[in-house]
Protein backbone atom coordinates (compact mmCIF):
# COMPACT_ATOMS: atom_id res chain seq x y z
CA UNK A 1 0.00 0.00 0.00
CA UNK A 2 1.02 3.12 -0.90
CA UNK A 3 0.84 6.46 1.29
CA UNK A 4 0.15 10.04 -0.78
CA UNK A 5 2.23 12.94 0.34
CA UNK A 6 0.89 15.52 1.13
CA UNK A 7 2.06 19.08 1.36
CA UNK A 8 2.18 21.39 4.54
CA UNK A 9 2.32 19.97 7.83
CA UNK A 10 -1.38 18.84 9.10
CA UNK A 11 -0.96 20.37 12.52
CA UNK A 12 -0.90 23.91 11.04
CA UNK A 13 -2.04 24.01 7.60
CA UNK A 14 -5.70 23.18 7.35
CA UNK A 15 -5.86 22.06 3.61
CA UNK A 16 -3.02 19.56 4.79
CA UNK A 17 -5.20 18.61 7.41
CA UNK A 18 -8.53 18.46 5.17
CA UNK A 19 -5.66 16.44 2.45
CA UNK A 20 -4.74 13.91 5.00
CA UNK A 21 -8.31 13.55 6.22
CA UNK A 22 -9.50 12.41 2.78
CA UNK A 23 -6.39 10.69 1.19
CA UNK A 24 -4.12 9.35 3.63
CA UNK A 25 -6.13 8.74 7.20
CA UNK A 26 -8.09 6.45 5.26
CA UNK A 27 -5.38 4.28 3.75
CA UNK A 28 -3.71 4.45 7.30
CA UNK A 29 -7.16 2.81 8.89
CA UNK A 30 -7.58 0.20 5.70
CA UNK A 31 -3.74 -0.93 6.91
CA UNK A 32 -4.62 -1.10 10.29
CA UNK A 33 -7.46 -3.13 9.41
CA UNK A 34 -5.90 -5.56 7.22
CA UNK A 35 -2.90 -5.41 9.32
CA UNK A 36 -5.60 -6.82 12.12
CA UNK A 37 -6.67 -9.09 10.22
CA UNK A 38 -3.73 -10.98 9.82
CA UNK A 39 -2.89 -10.77 13.11
CA UNK A 40 -6.25 -13.00 13.81
CA UNK A 41 -4.98 -15.75 11.97
CA UNK A 42 -1.01 -15.78 12.61
CA UNK A 43 0.07 -13.41 15.42
CA UNK A 44 3.51 -13.31 14.84
CA UNK A 45 1.21 -10.34 12.35
CA UNK A 46 0.32 -8.83 16.15
CA UNK A 47 3.43 -6.08 16.41
CA UNK A 48 2.88 -4.64 13.25
CA UNK A 49 -1.06 -4.56 13.65
CA UNK A 50 -0.33 -2.08 17.09
CA UNK A 51 1.89 -0.51 14.85
CA UNK A 52 -0.57 0.81 12.38
CA UNK A 53 -3.11 1.24 14.84
CA UNK A 54 -1.07 3.48 16.74
CA UNK A 55 0.10 5.29 13.39
CA UNK A 56 -3.64 5.67 12.65
CA UNK A 57 -4.44 6.68 15.92
CA UNK A 58 -1.60 9.40 15.43
CA UNK A 59 -2.81 10.69 12.65
CA UNK A 60 -6.23 11.08 13.98
CA UNK A 61 -5.24 12.88 16.81
CA UNK A 62 -2.38 14.93 15.12
CA UNK A 63 -5.88 15.95 12.69
CA UNK A 64 -7.92 16.48 16.02
CA UNK A 65 -5.43 18.81 17.62
CA UNK A 66 -4.82 20.60 14.15
CA UNK A 67 -8.54 21.42 13.93
CA UNK A 68 -8.39 22.77 17.56
CA UNK A 69 -5.53 24.72 17.06
CA UNK A 70 -6.90 26.52 14.32
CA UNK A 71 -9.64 27.81 16.41
CA UNK A 72 -6.92 29.90 18.40
CA UNK A 73 -6.77 34.02 18.52
CA UNK A 74 -3.76 35.62 18.55
CA UNK A 75 -2.31 32.08 20.00
CA UNK A 76 -4.81 32.07 22.72
CA UNK A 77 -8.16 30.24 23.11
CA UNK A 78 -11.48 32.28 23.78
CA UNK A 79 -12.70 29.18 25.75
CA UNK A 80 -10.75 27.85 28.34
CA UNK A 81 -11.97 24.07 28.03
CA UNK A 82 -10.30 24.40 24.90
CA UNK A 83 -6.84 24.62 26.61
CA UNK A 84 -7.56 22.11 28.61
CA UNK A 85 -8.67 19.76 25.88
CA UNK A 86 -5.32 21.23 23.67
CA UNK A 87 -3.44 20.11 26.65
CA UNK A 88 -5.05 16.45 26.21
CA UNK A 89 -4.48 16.04 22.65
CA UNK A 90 -0.89 17.15 22.90
CA UNK A 91 -0.29 14.85 25.75
CA UNK A 92 -1.45 11.92 23.68
CA UNK A 93 0.07 12.86 20.86
CA UNK A 94 3.18 12.78 22.40
CA UNK A 95 2.70 9.46 24.28
CA UNK A 96 1.82 8.01 20.77
CA UNK A 97 4.90 9.48 19.30
CA UNK A 98 7.00 7.96 21.57
CA UNK A 99 5.05 4.64 21.97
CA UNK A 100 5.56 4.30 18.37
CA UNK A 101 9.25 4.26 18.86
CA UNK A 102 8.83 1.18 21.97
CA UNK A 103 11.96 -1.57 21.22
CA UNK A 104 8.62 -4.54 21.79
CA UNK A 105 7.17 -3.01 18.90
CA UNK A 106 9.66 -2.09 16.21
CA UNK A 107 12.02 -5.06 17.02
CA UNK A 108 8.88 -7.59 16.41
CA UNK A 109 8.07 -5.70 13.12
CA UNK A 110 11.72 -6.19 11.83
CA UNK A 111 11.75 -9.59 13.27
CA UNK A 112 8.31 -10.42 11.27
CA UNK A 113 9.70 -8.93 8.10
CA UNK A 114 13.10 -10.52 8.29
CA UNK A 115 14.85 -7.27 8.60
Amino acid sequence: MEFPDVSGDPLIDAAARQESRDRVLPLMEKAADKAAQAARLDDTWQPLATAFNRGAELASTTLELGDLRSTQLDGDYSDPTAADKDSQLDERRTKLINRLDEPSITGECRKTTGS
